[in-house]
């Protein structure tokens, strides 16, 4: 499944109306964690649009026809991939390892989601260069401070400003 919603229709605090939005690629294998994430991203004046998909190799396909591997899209200053660890298939952590190893999307944030993470788990992310980590179930709040830790232009008031 892929699924791509523009998040723009909904009301937009006026601090929002000169942040730039971003796009999220989301991919996650639990149907209820992805519509639950879903649902917190649609929350957030800051996210312009969110791809969703139920694998790795979905997201994998999508960037080849896309032409983000090739450099035909520059995502790297408007976009946050947020990926689940645990998935069949491509793993989070292999295809974290494919993202940062490739030129056109090393520099796009990474957020790992998960339920659970092993200290070995962790570390193997780190040496991967994972931008983050965030505990499911996600809160808009720990995506807006991913996106400010990651340079996005993001106003600090948004955290008190939104309530998930």
């Amino acid at each position: 499944m892929n699924v791509t919603e523009n998040t723009t229709s909904r009301s937009t605090p006026v601090g929002a109306l000169l942040a730039p939005r971003y796009t999220i690629f989301l991919v996650d294998d639990d149907r209820d964690d992805l519509h639950h994430m879903m649902m917190v991203l649609k929350a957030s004046p800051y996210v312009g649009s969110v791809h969703c998909f139920c694998s790795g190799d979905d997201m994998r396909k999508h960037f080849v026809v896309e032409g983000y591997y090739s450099g035909g899209e520059d995502l790297q200053k408007s976009a946050m991939i947020l990926l689940d660890v645990h998935m069949p298939g491509t793993s989070g952590i292999a295809l974290l390892r494919e993202l940062k190893e490739h030129p056109h999307t090393a520099a796009i944030p990474v957020l790992l989601t998960t339920s659970d993470i092993s200290s070995d788990l962790a570390r193997e992310a780190e040496d991967l260069k994972v931008d983050g980590y965030a505990t499911k179930p996600v809160n808009i709040e720990h995506i807006h401070e991913m996106m400010r830790r990651c340079g996005h232009d993001i106003p600090a008031a948004a955290r008190k400003n939104r309530k998930n």
